[in-house]
């Protein structure tokens, strides 16, 4: 009886096949992965391109993006900061962008405050309109007497306003994010601080803005709290002059 064997040949050739086999699977995986991340990178570019999707890392747009692609994004989020500076500076220095408010012509004879803010305007027979830049506010909080007019100013001519200038700010800030992120930096800050920044147009008109409302609405906002404590002393000494009688 006779025992079959392989011969050294044999054997090798078998070891070859079955190292090869494995090579040709691990090389199928490898495929397999390096697909998936090429369609997972092509899913992110086409997001961060579209603004969808903004990566934490400051070098994400450097590593998915081409330069060509990376300037295409820059340029539109610079037009994005240019369109929203130009609200805001309308927004606080054109008087046809302000809130419009009609003074009557007795109102205009019995209030010389009114009256001297309202010089220039158009005047009709009925009376005049009142265009409530912040310049017109500040006039009529800083001077006028009767706290329900600055009350109609602030609710007129302010508070809408600052509302809406919160917004634009809010805007600017995450597309000033964006263009920091599209170069590389982690802020706005840092992309200032590292040198001239081709294409931003900055306008102080923004960064004023609470300035201009504090500085207005400030002595306006002392004088009632002048009034406030002088009528509470007053009915203070009412209660206790009631109350010895």
């Amino acid at each position: 009886m006779q025992q079959s064997h392989q011969s050294i040949p044999d054997q090798q050739q078998g070891q070859q096949q079955q190292q090869l086999q494995g090579e040709e699977r691990q090389l199928q995986r490898t495929r397999g992965v390096l697909s998936e991340a090429l369609r997972q990178a092509c899913a992110v570019q086409q997001c961060m391109q579209q603004g969808s999707y903004q990566p934490k890392h400051e070098q994400a747009f450097s590593v998915v993006l081409t330069a060509q692609e990376k300037e295409q994004m820059l340029e539109g989020y610079r037009d994005s900061e240019r369109a929203l500076l130009a609200q805001v500076q309308r927004l606080l220095h054109s008087a046809e962008a302000a809130p419009e408010a009609e003074v009557s012509a007795q109102e205009l004879r019995e209030d010389a405050v009114l009256a001297h803010v309202v010089q220039g305007a158009p005047q009709k027979e009925e009376g005049s309109s009142l265009h409530l830049t912040l310049d017109a506010c500040s006039l009529l909080l800083d001077h006028h007497p009767d706290v329900s007019v600055r009350q109609q100013v602030y609710e007129l001519g302010l508070e809408g306003r600052c509302l809406r200038a919160l917004q634009l700010m809010d805007q600017l800030a995450d597309v000033r994010l964006k263009i920091a992120r599209c170069c590389g930096y982690p802020s706005y800050s840092h992309l200032l601080r590292s040198g001239p920044t081709t294409g931003s147009c900055c306008t102080p008109a923004a960064s004023t803005l609470l300035t201009q409302l504090v500085e207005a609405l400030g002595p306006a906002a002392q004088q009632q709290v002048q009034q406030h404590g002088h009528a509470a002393v007053a009915a203070a000494a009412d209660d206790d002059a009631s109350g010895g009688g």
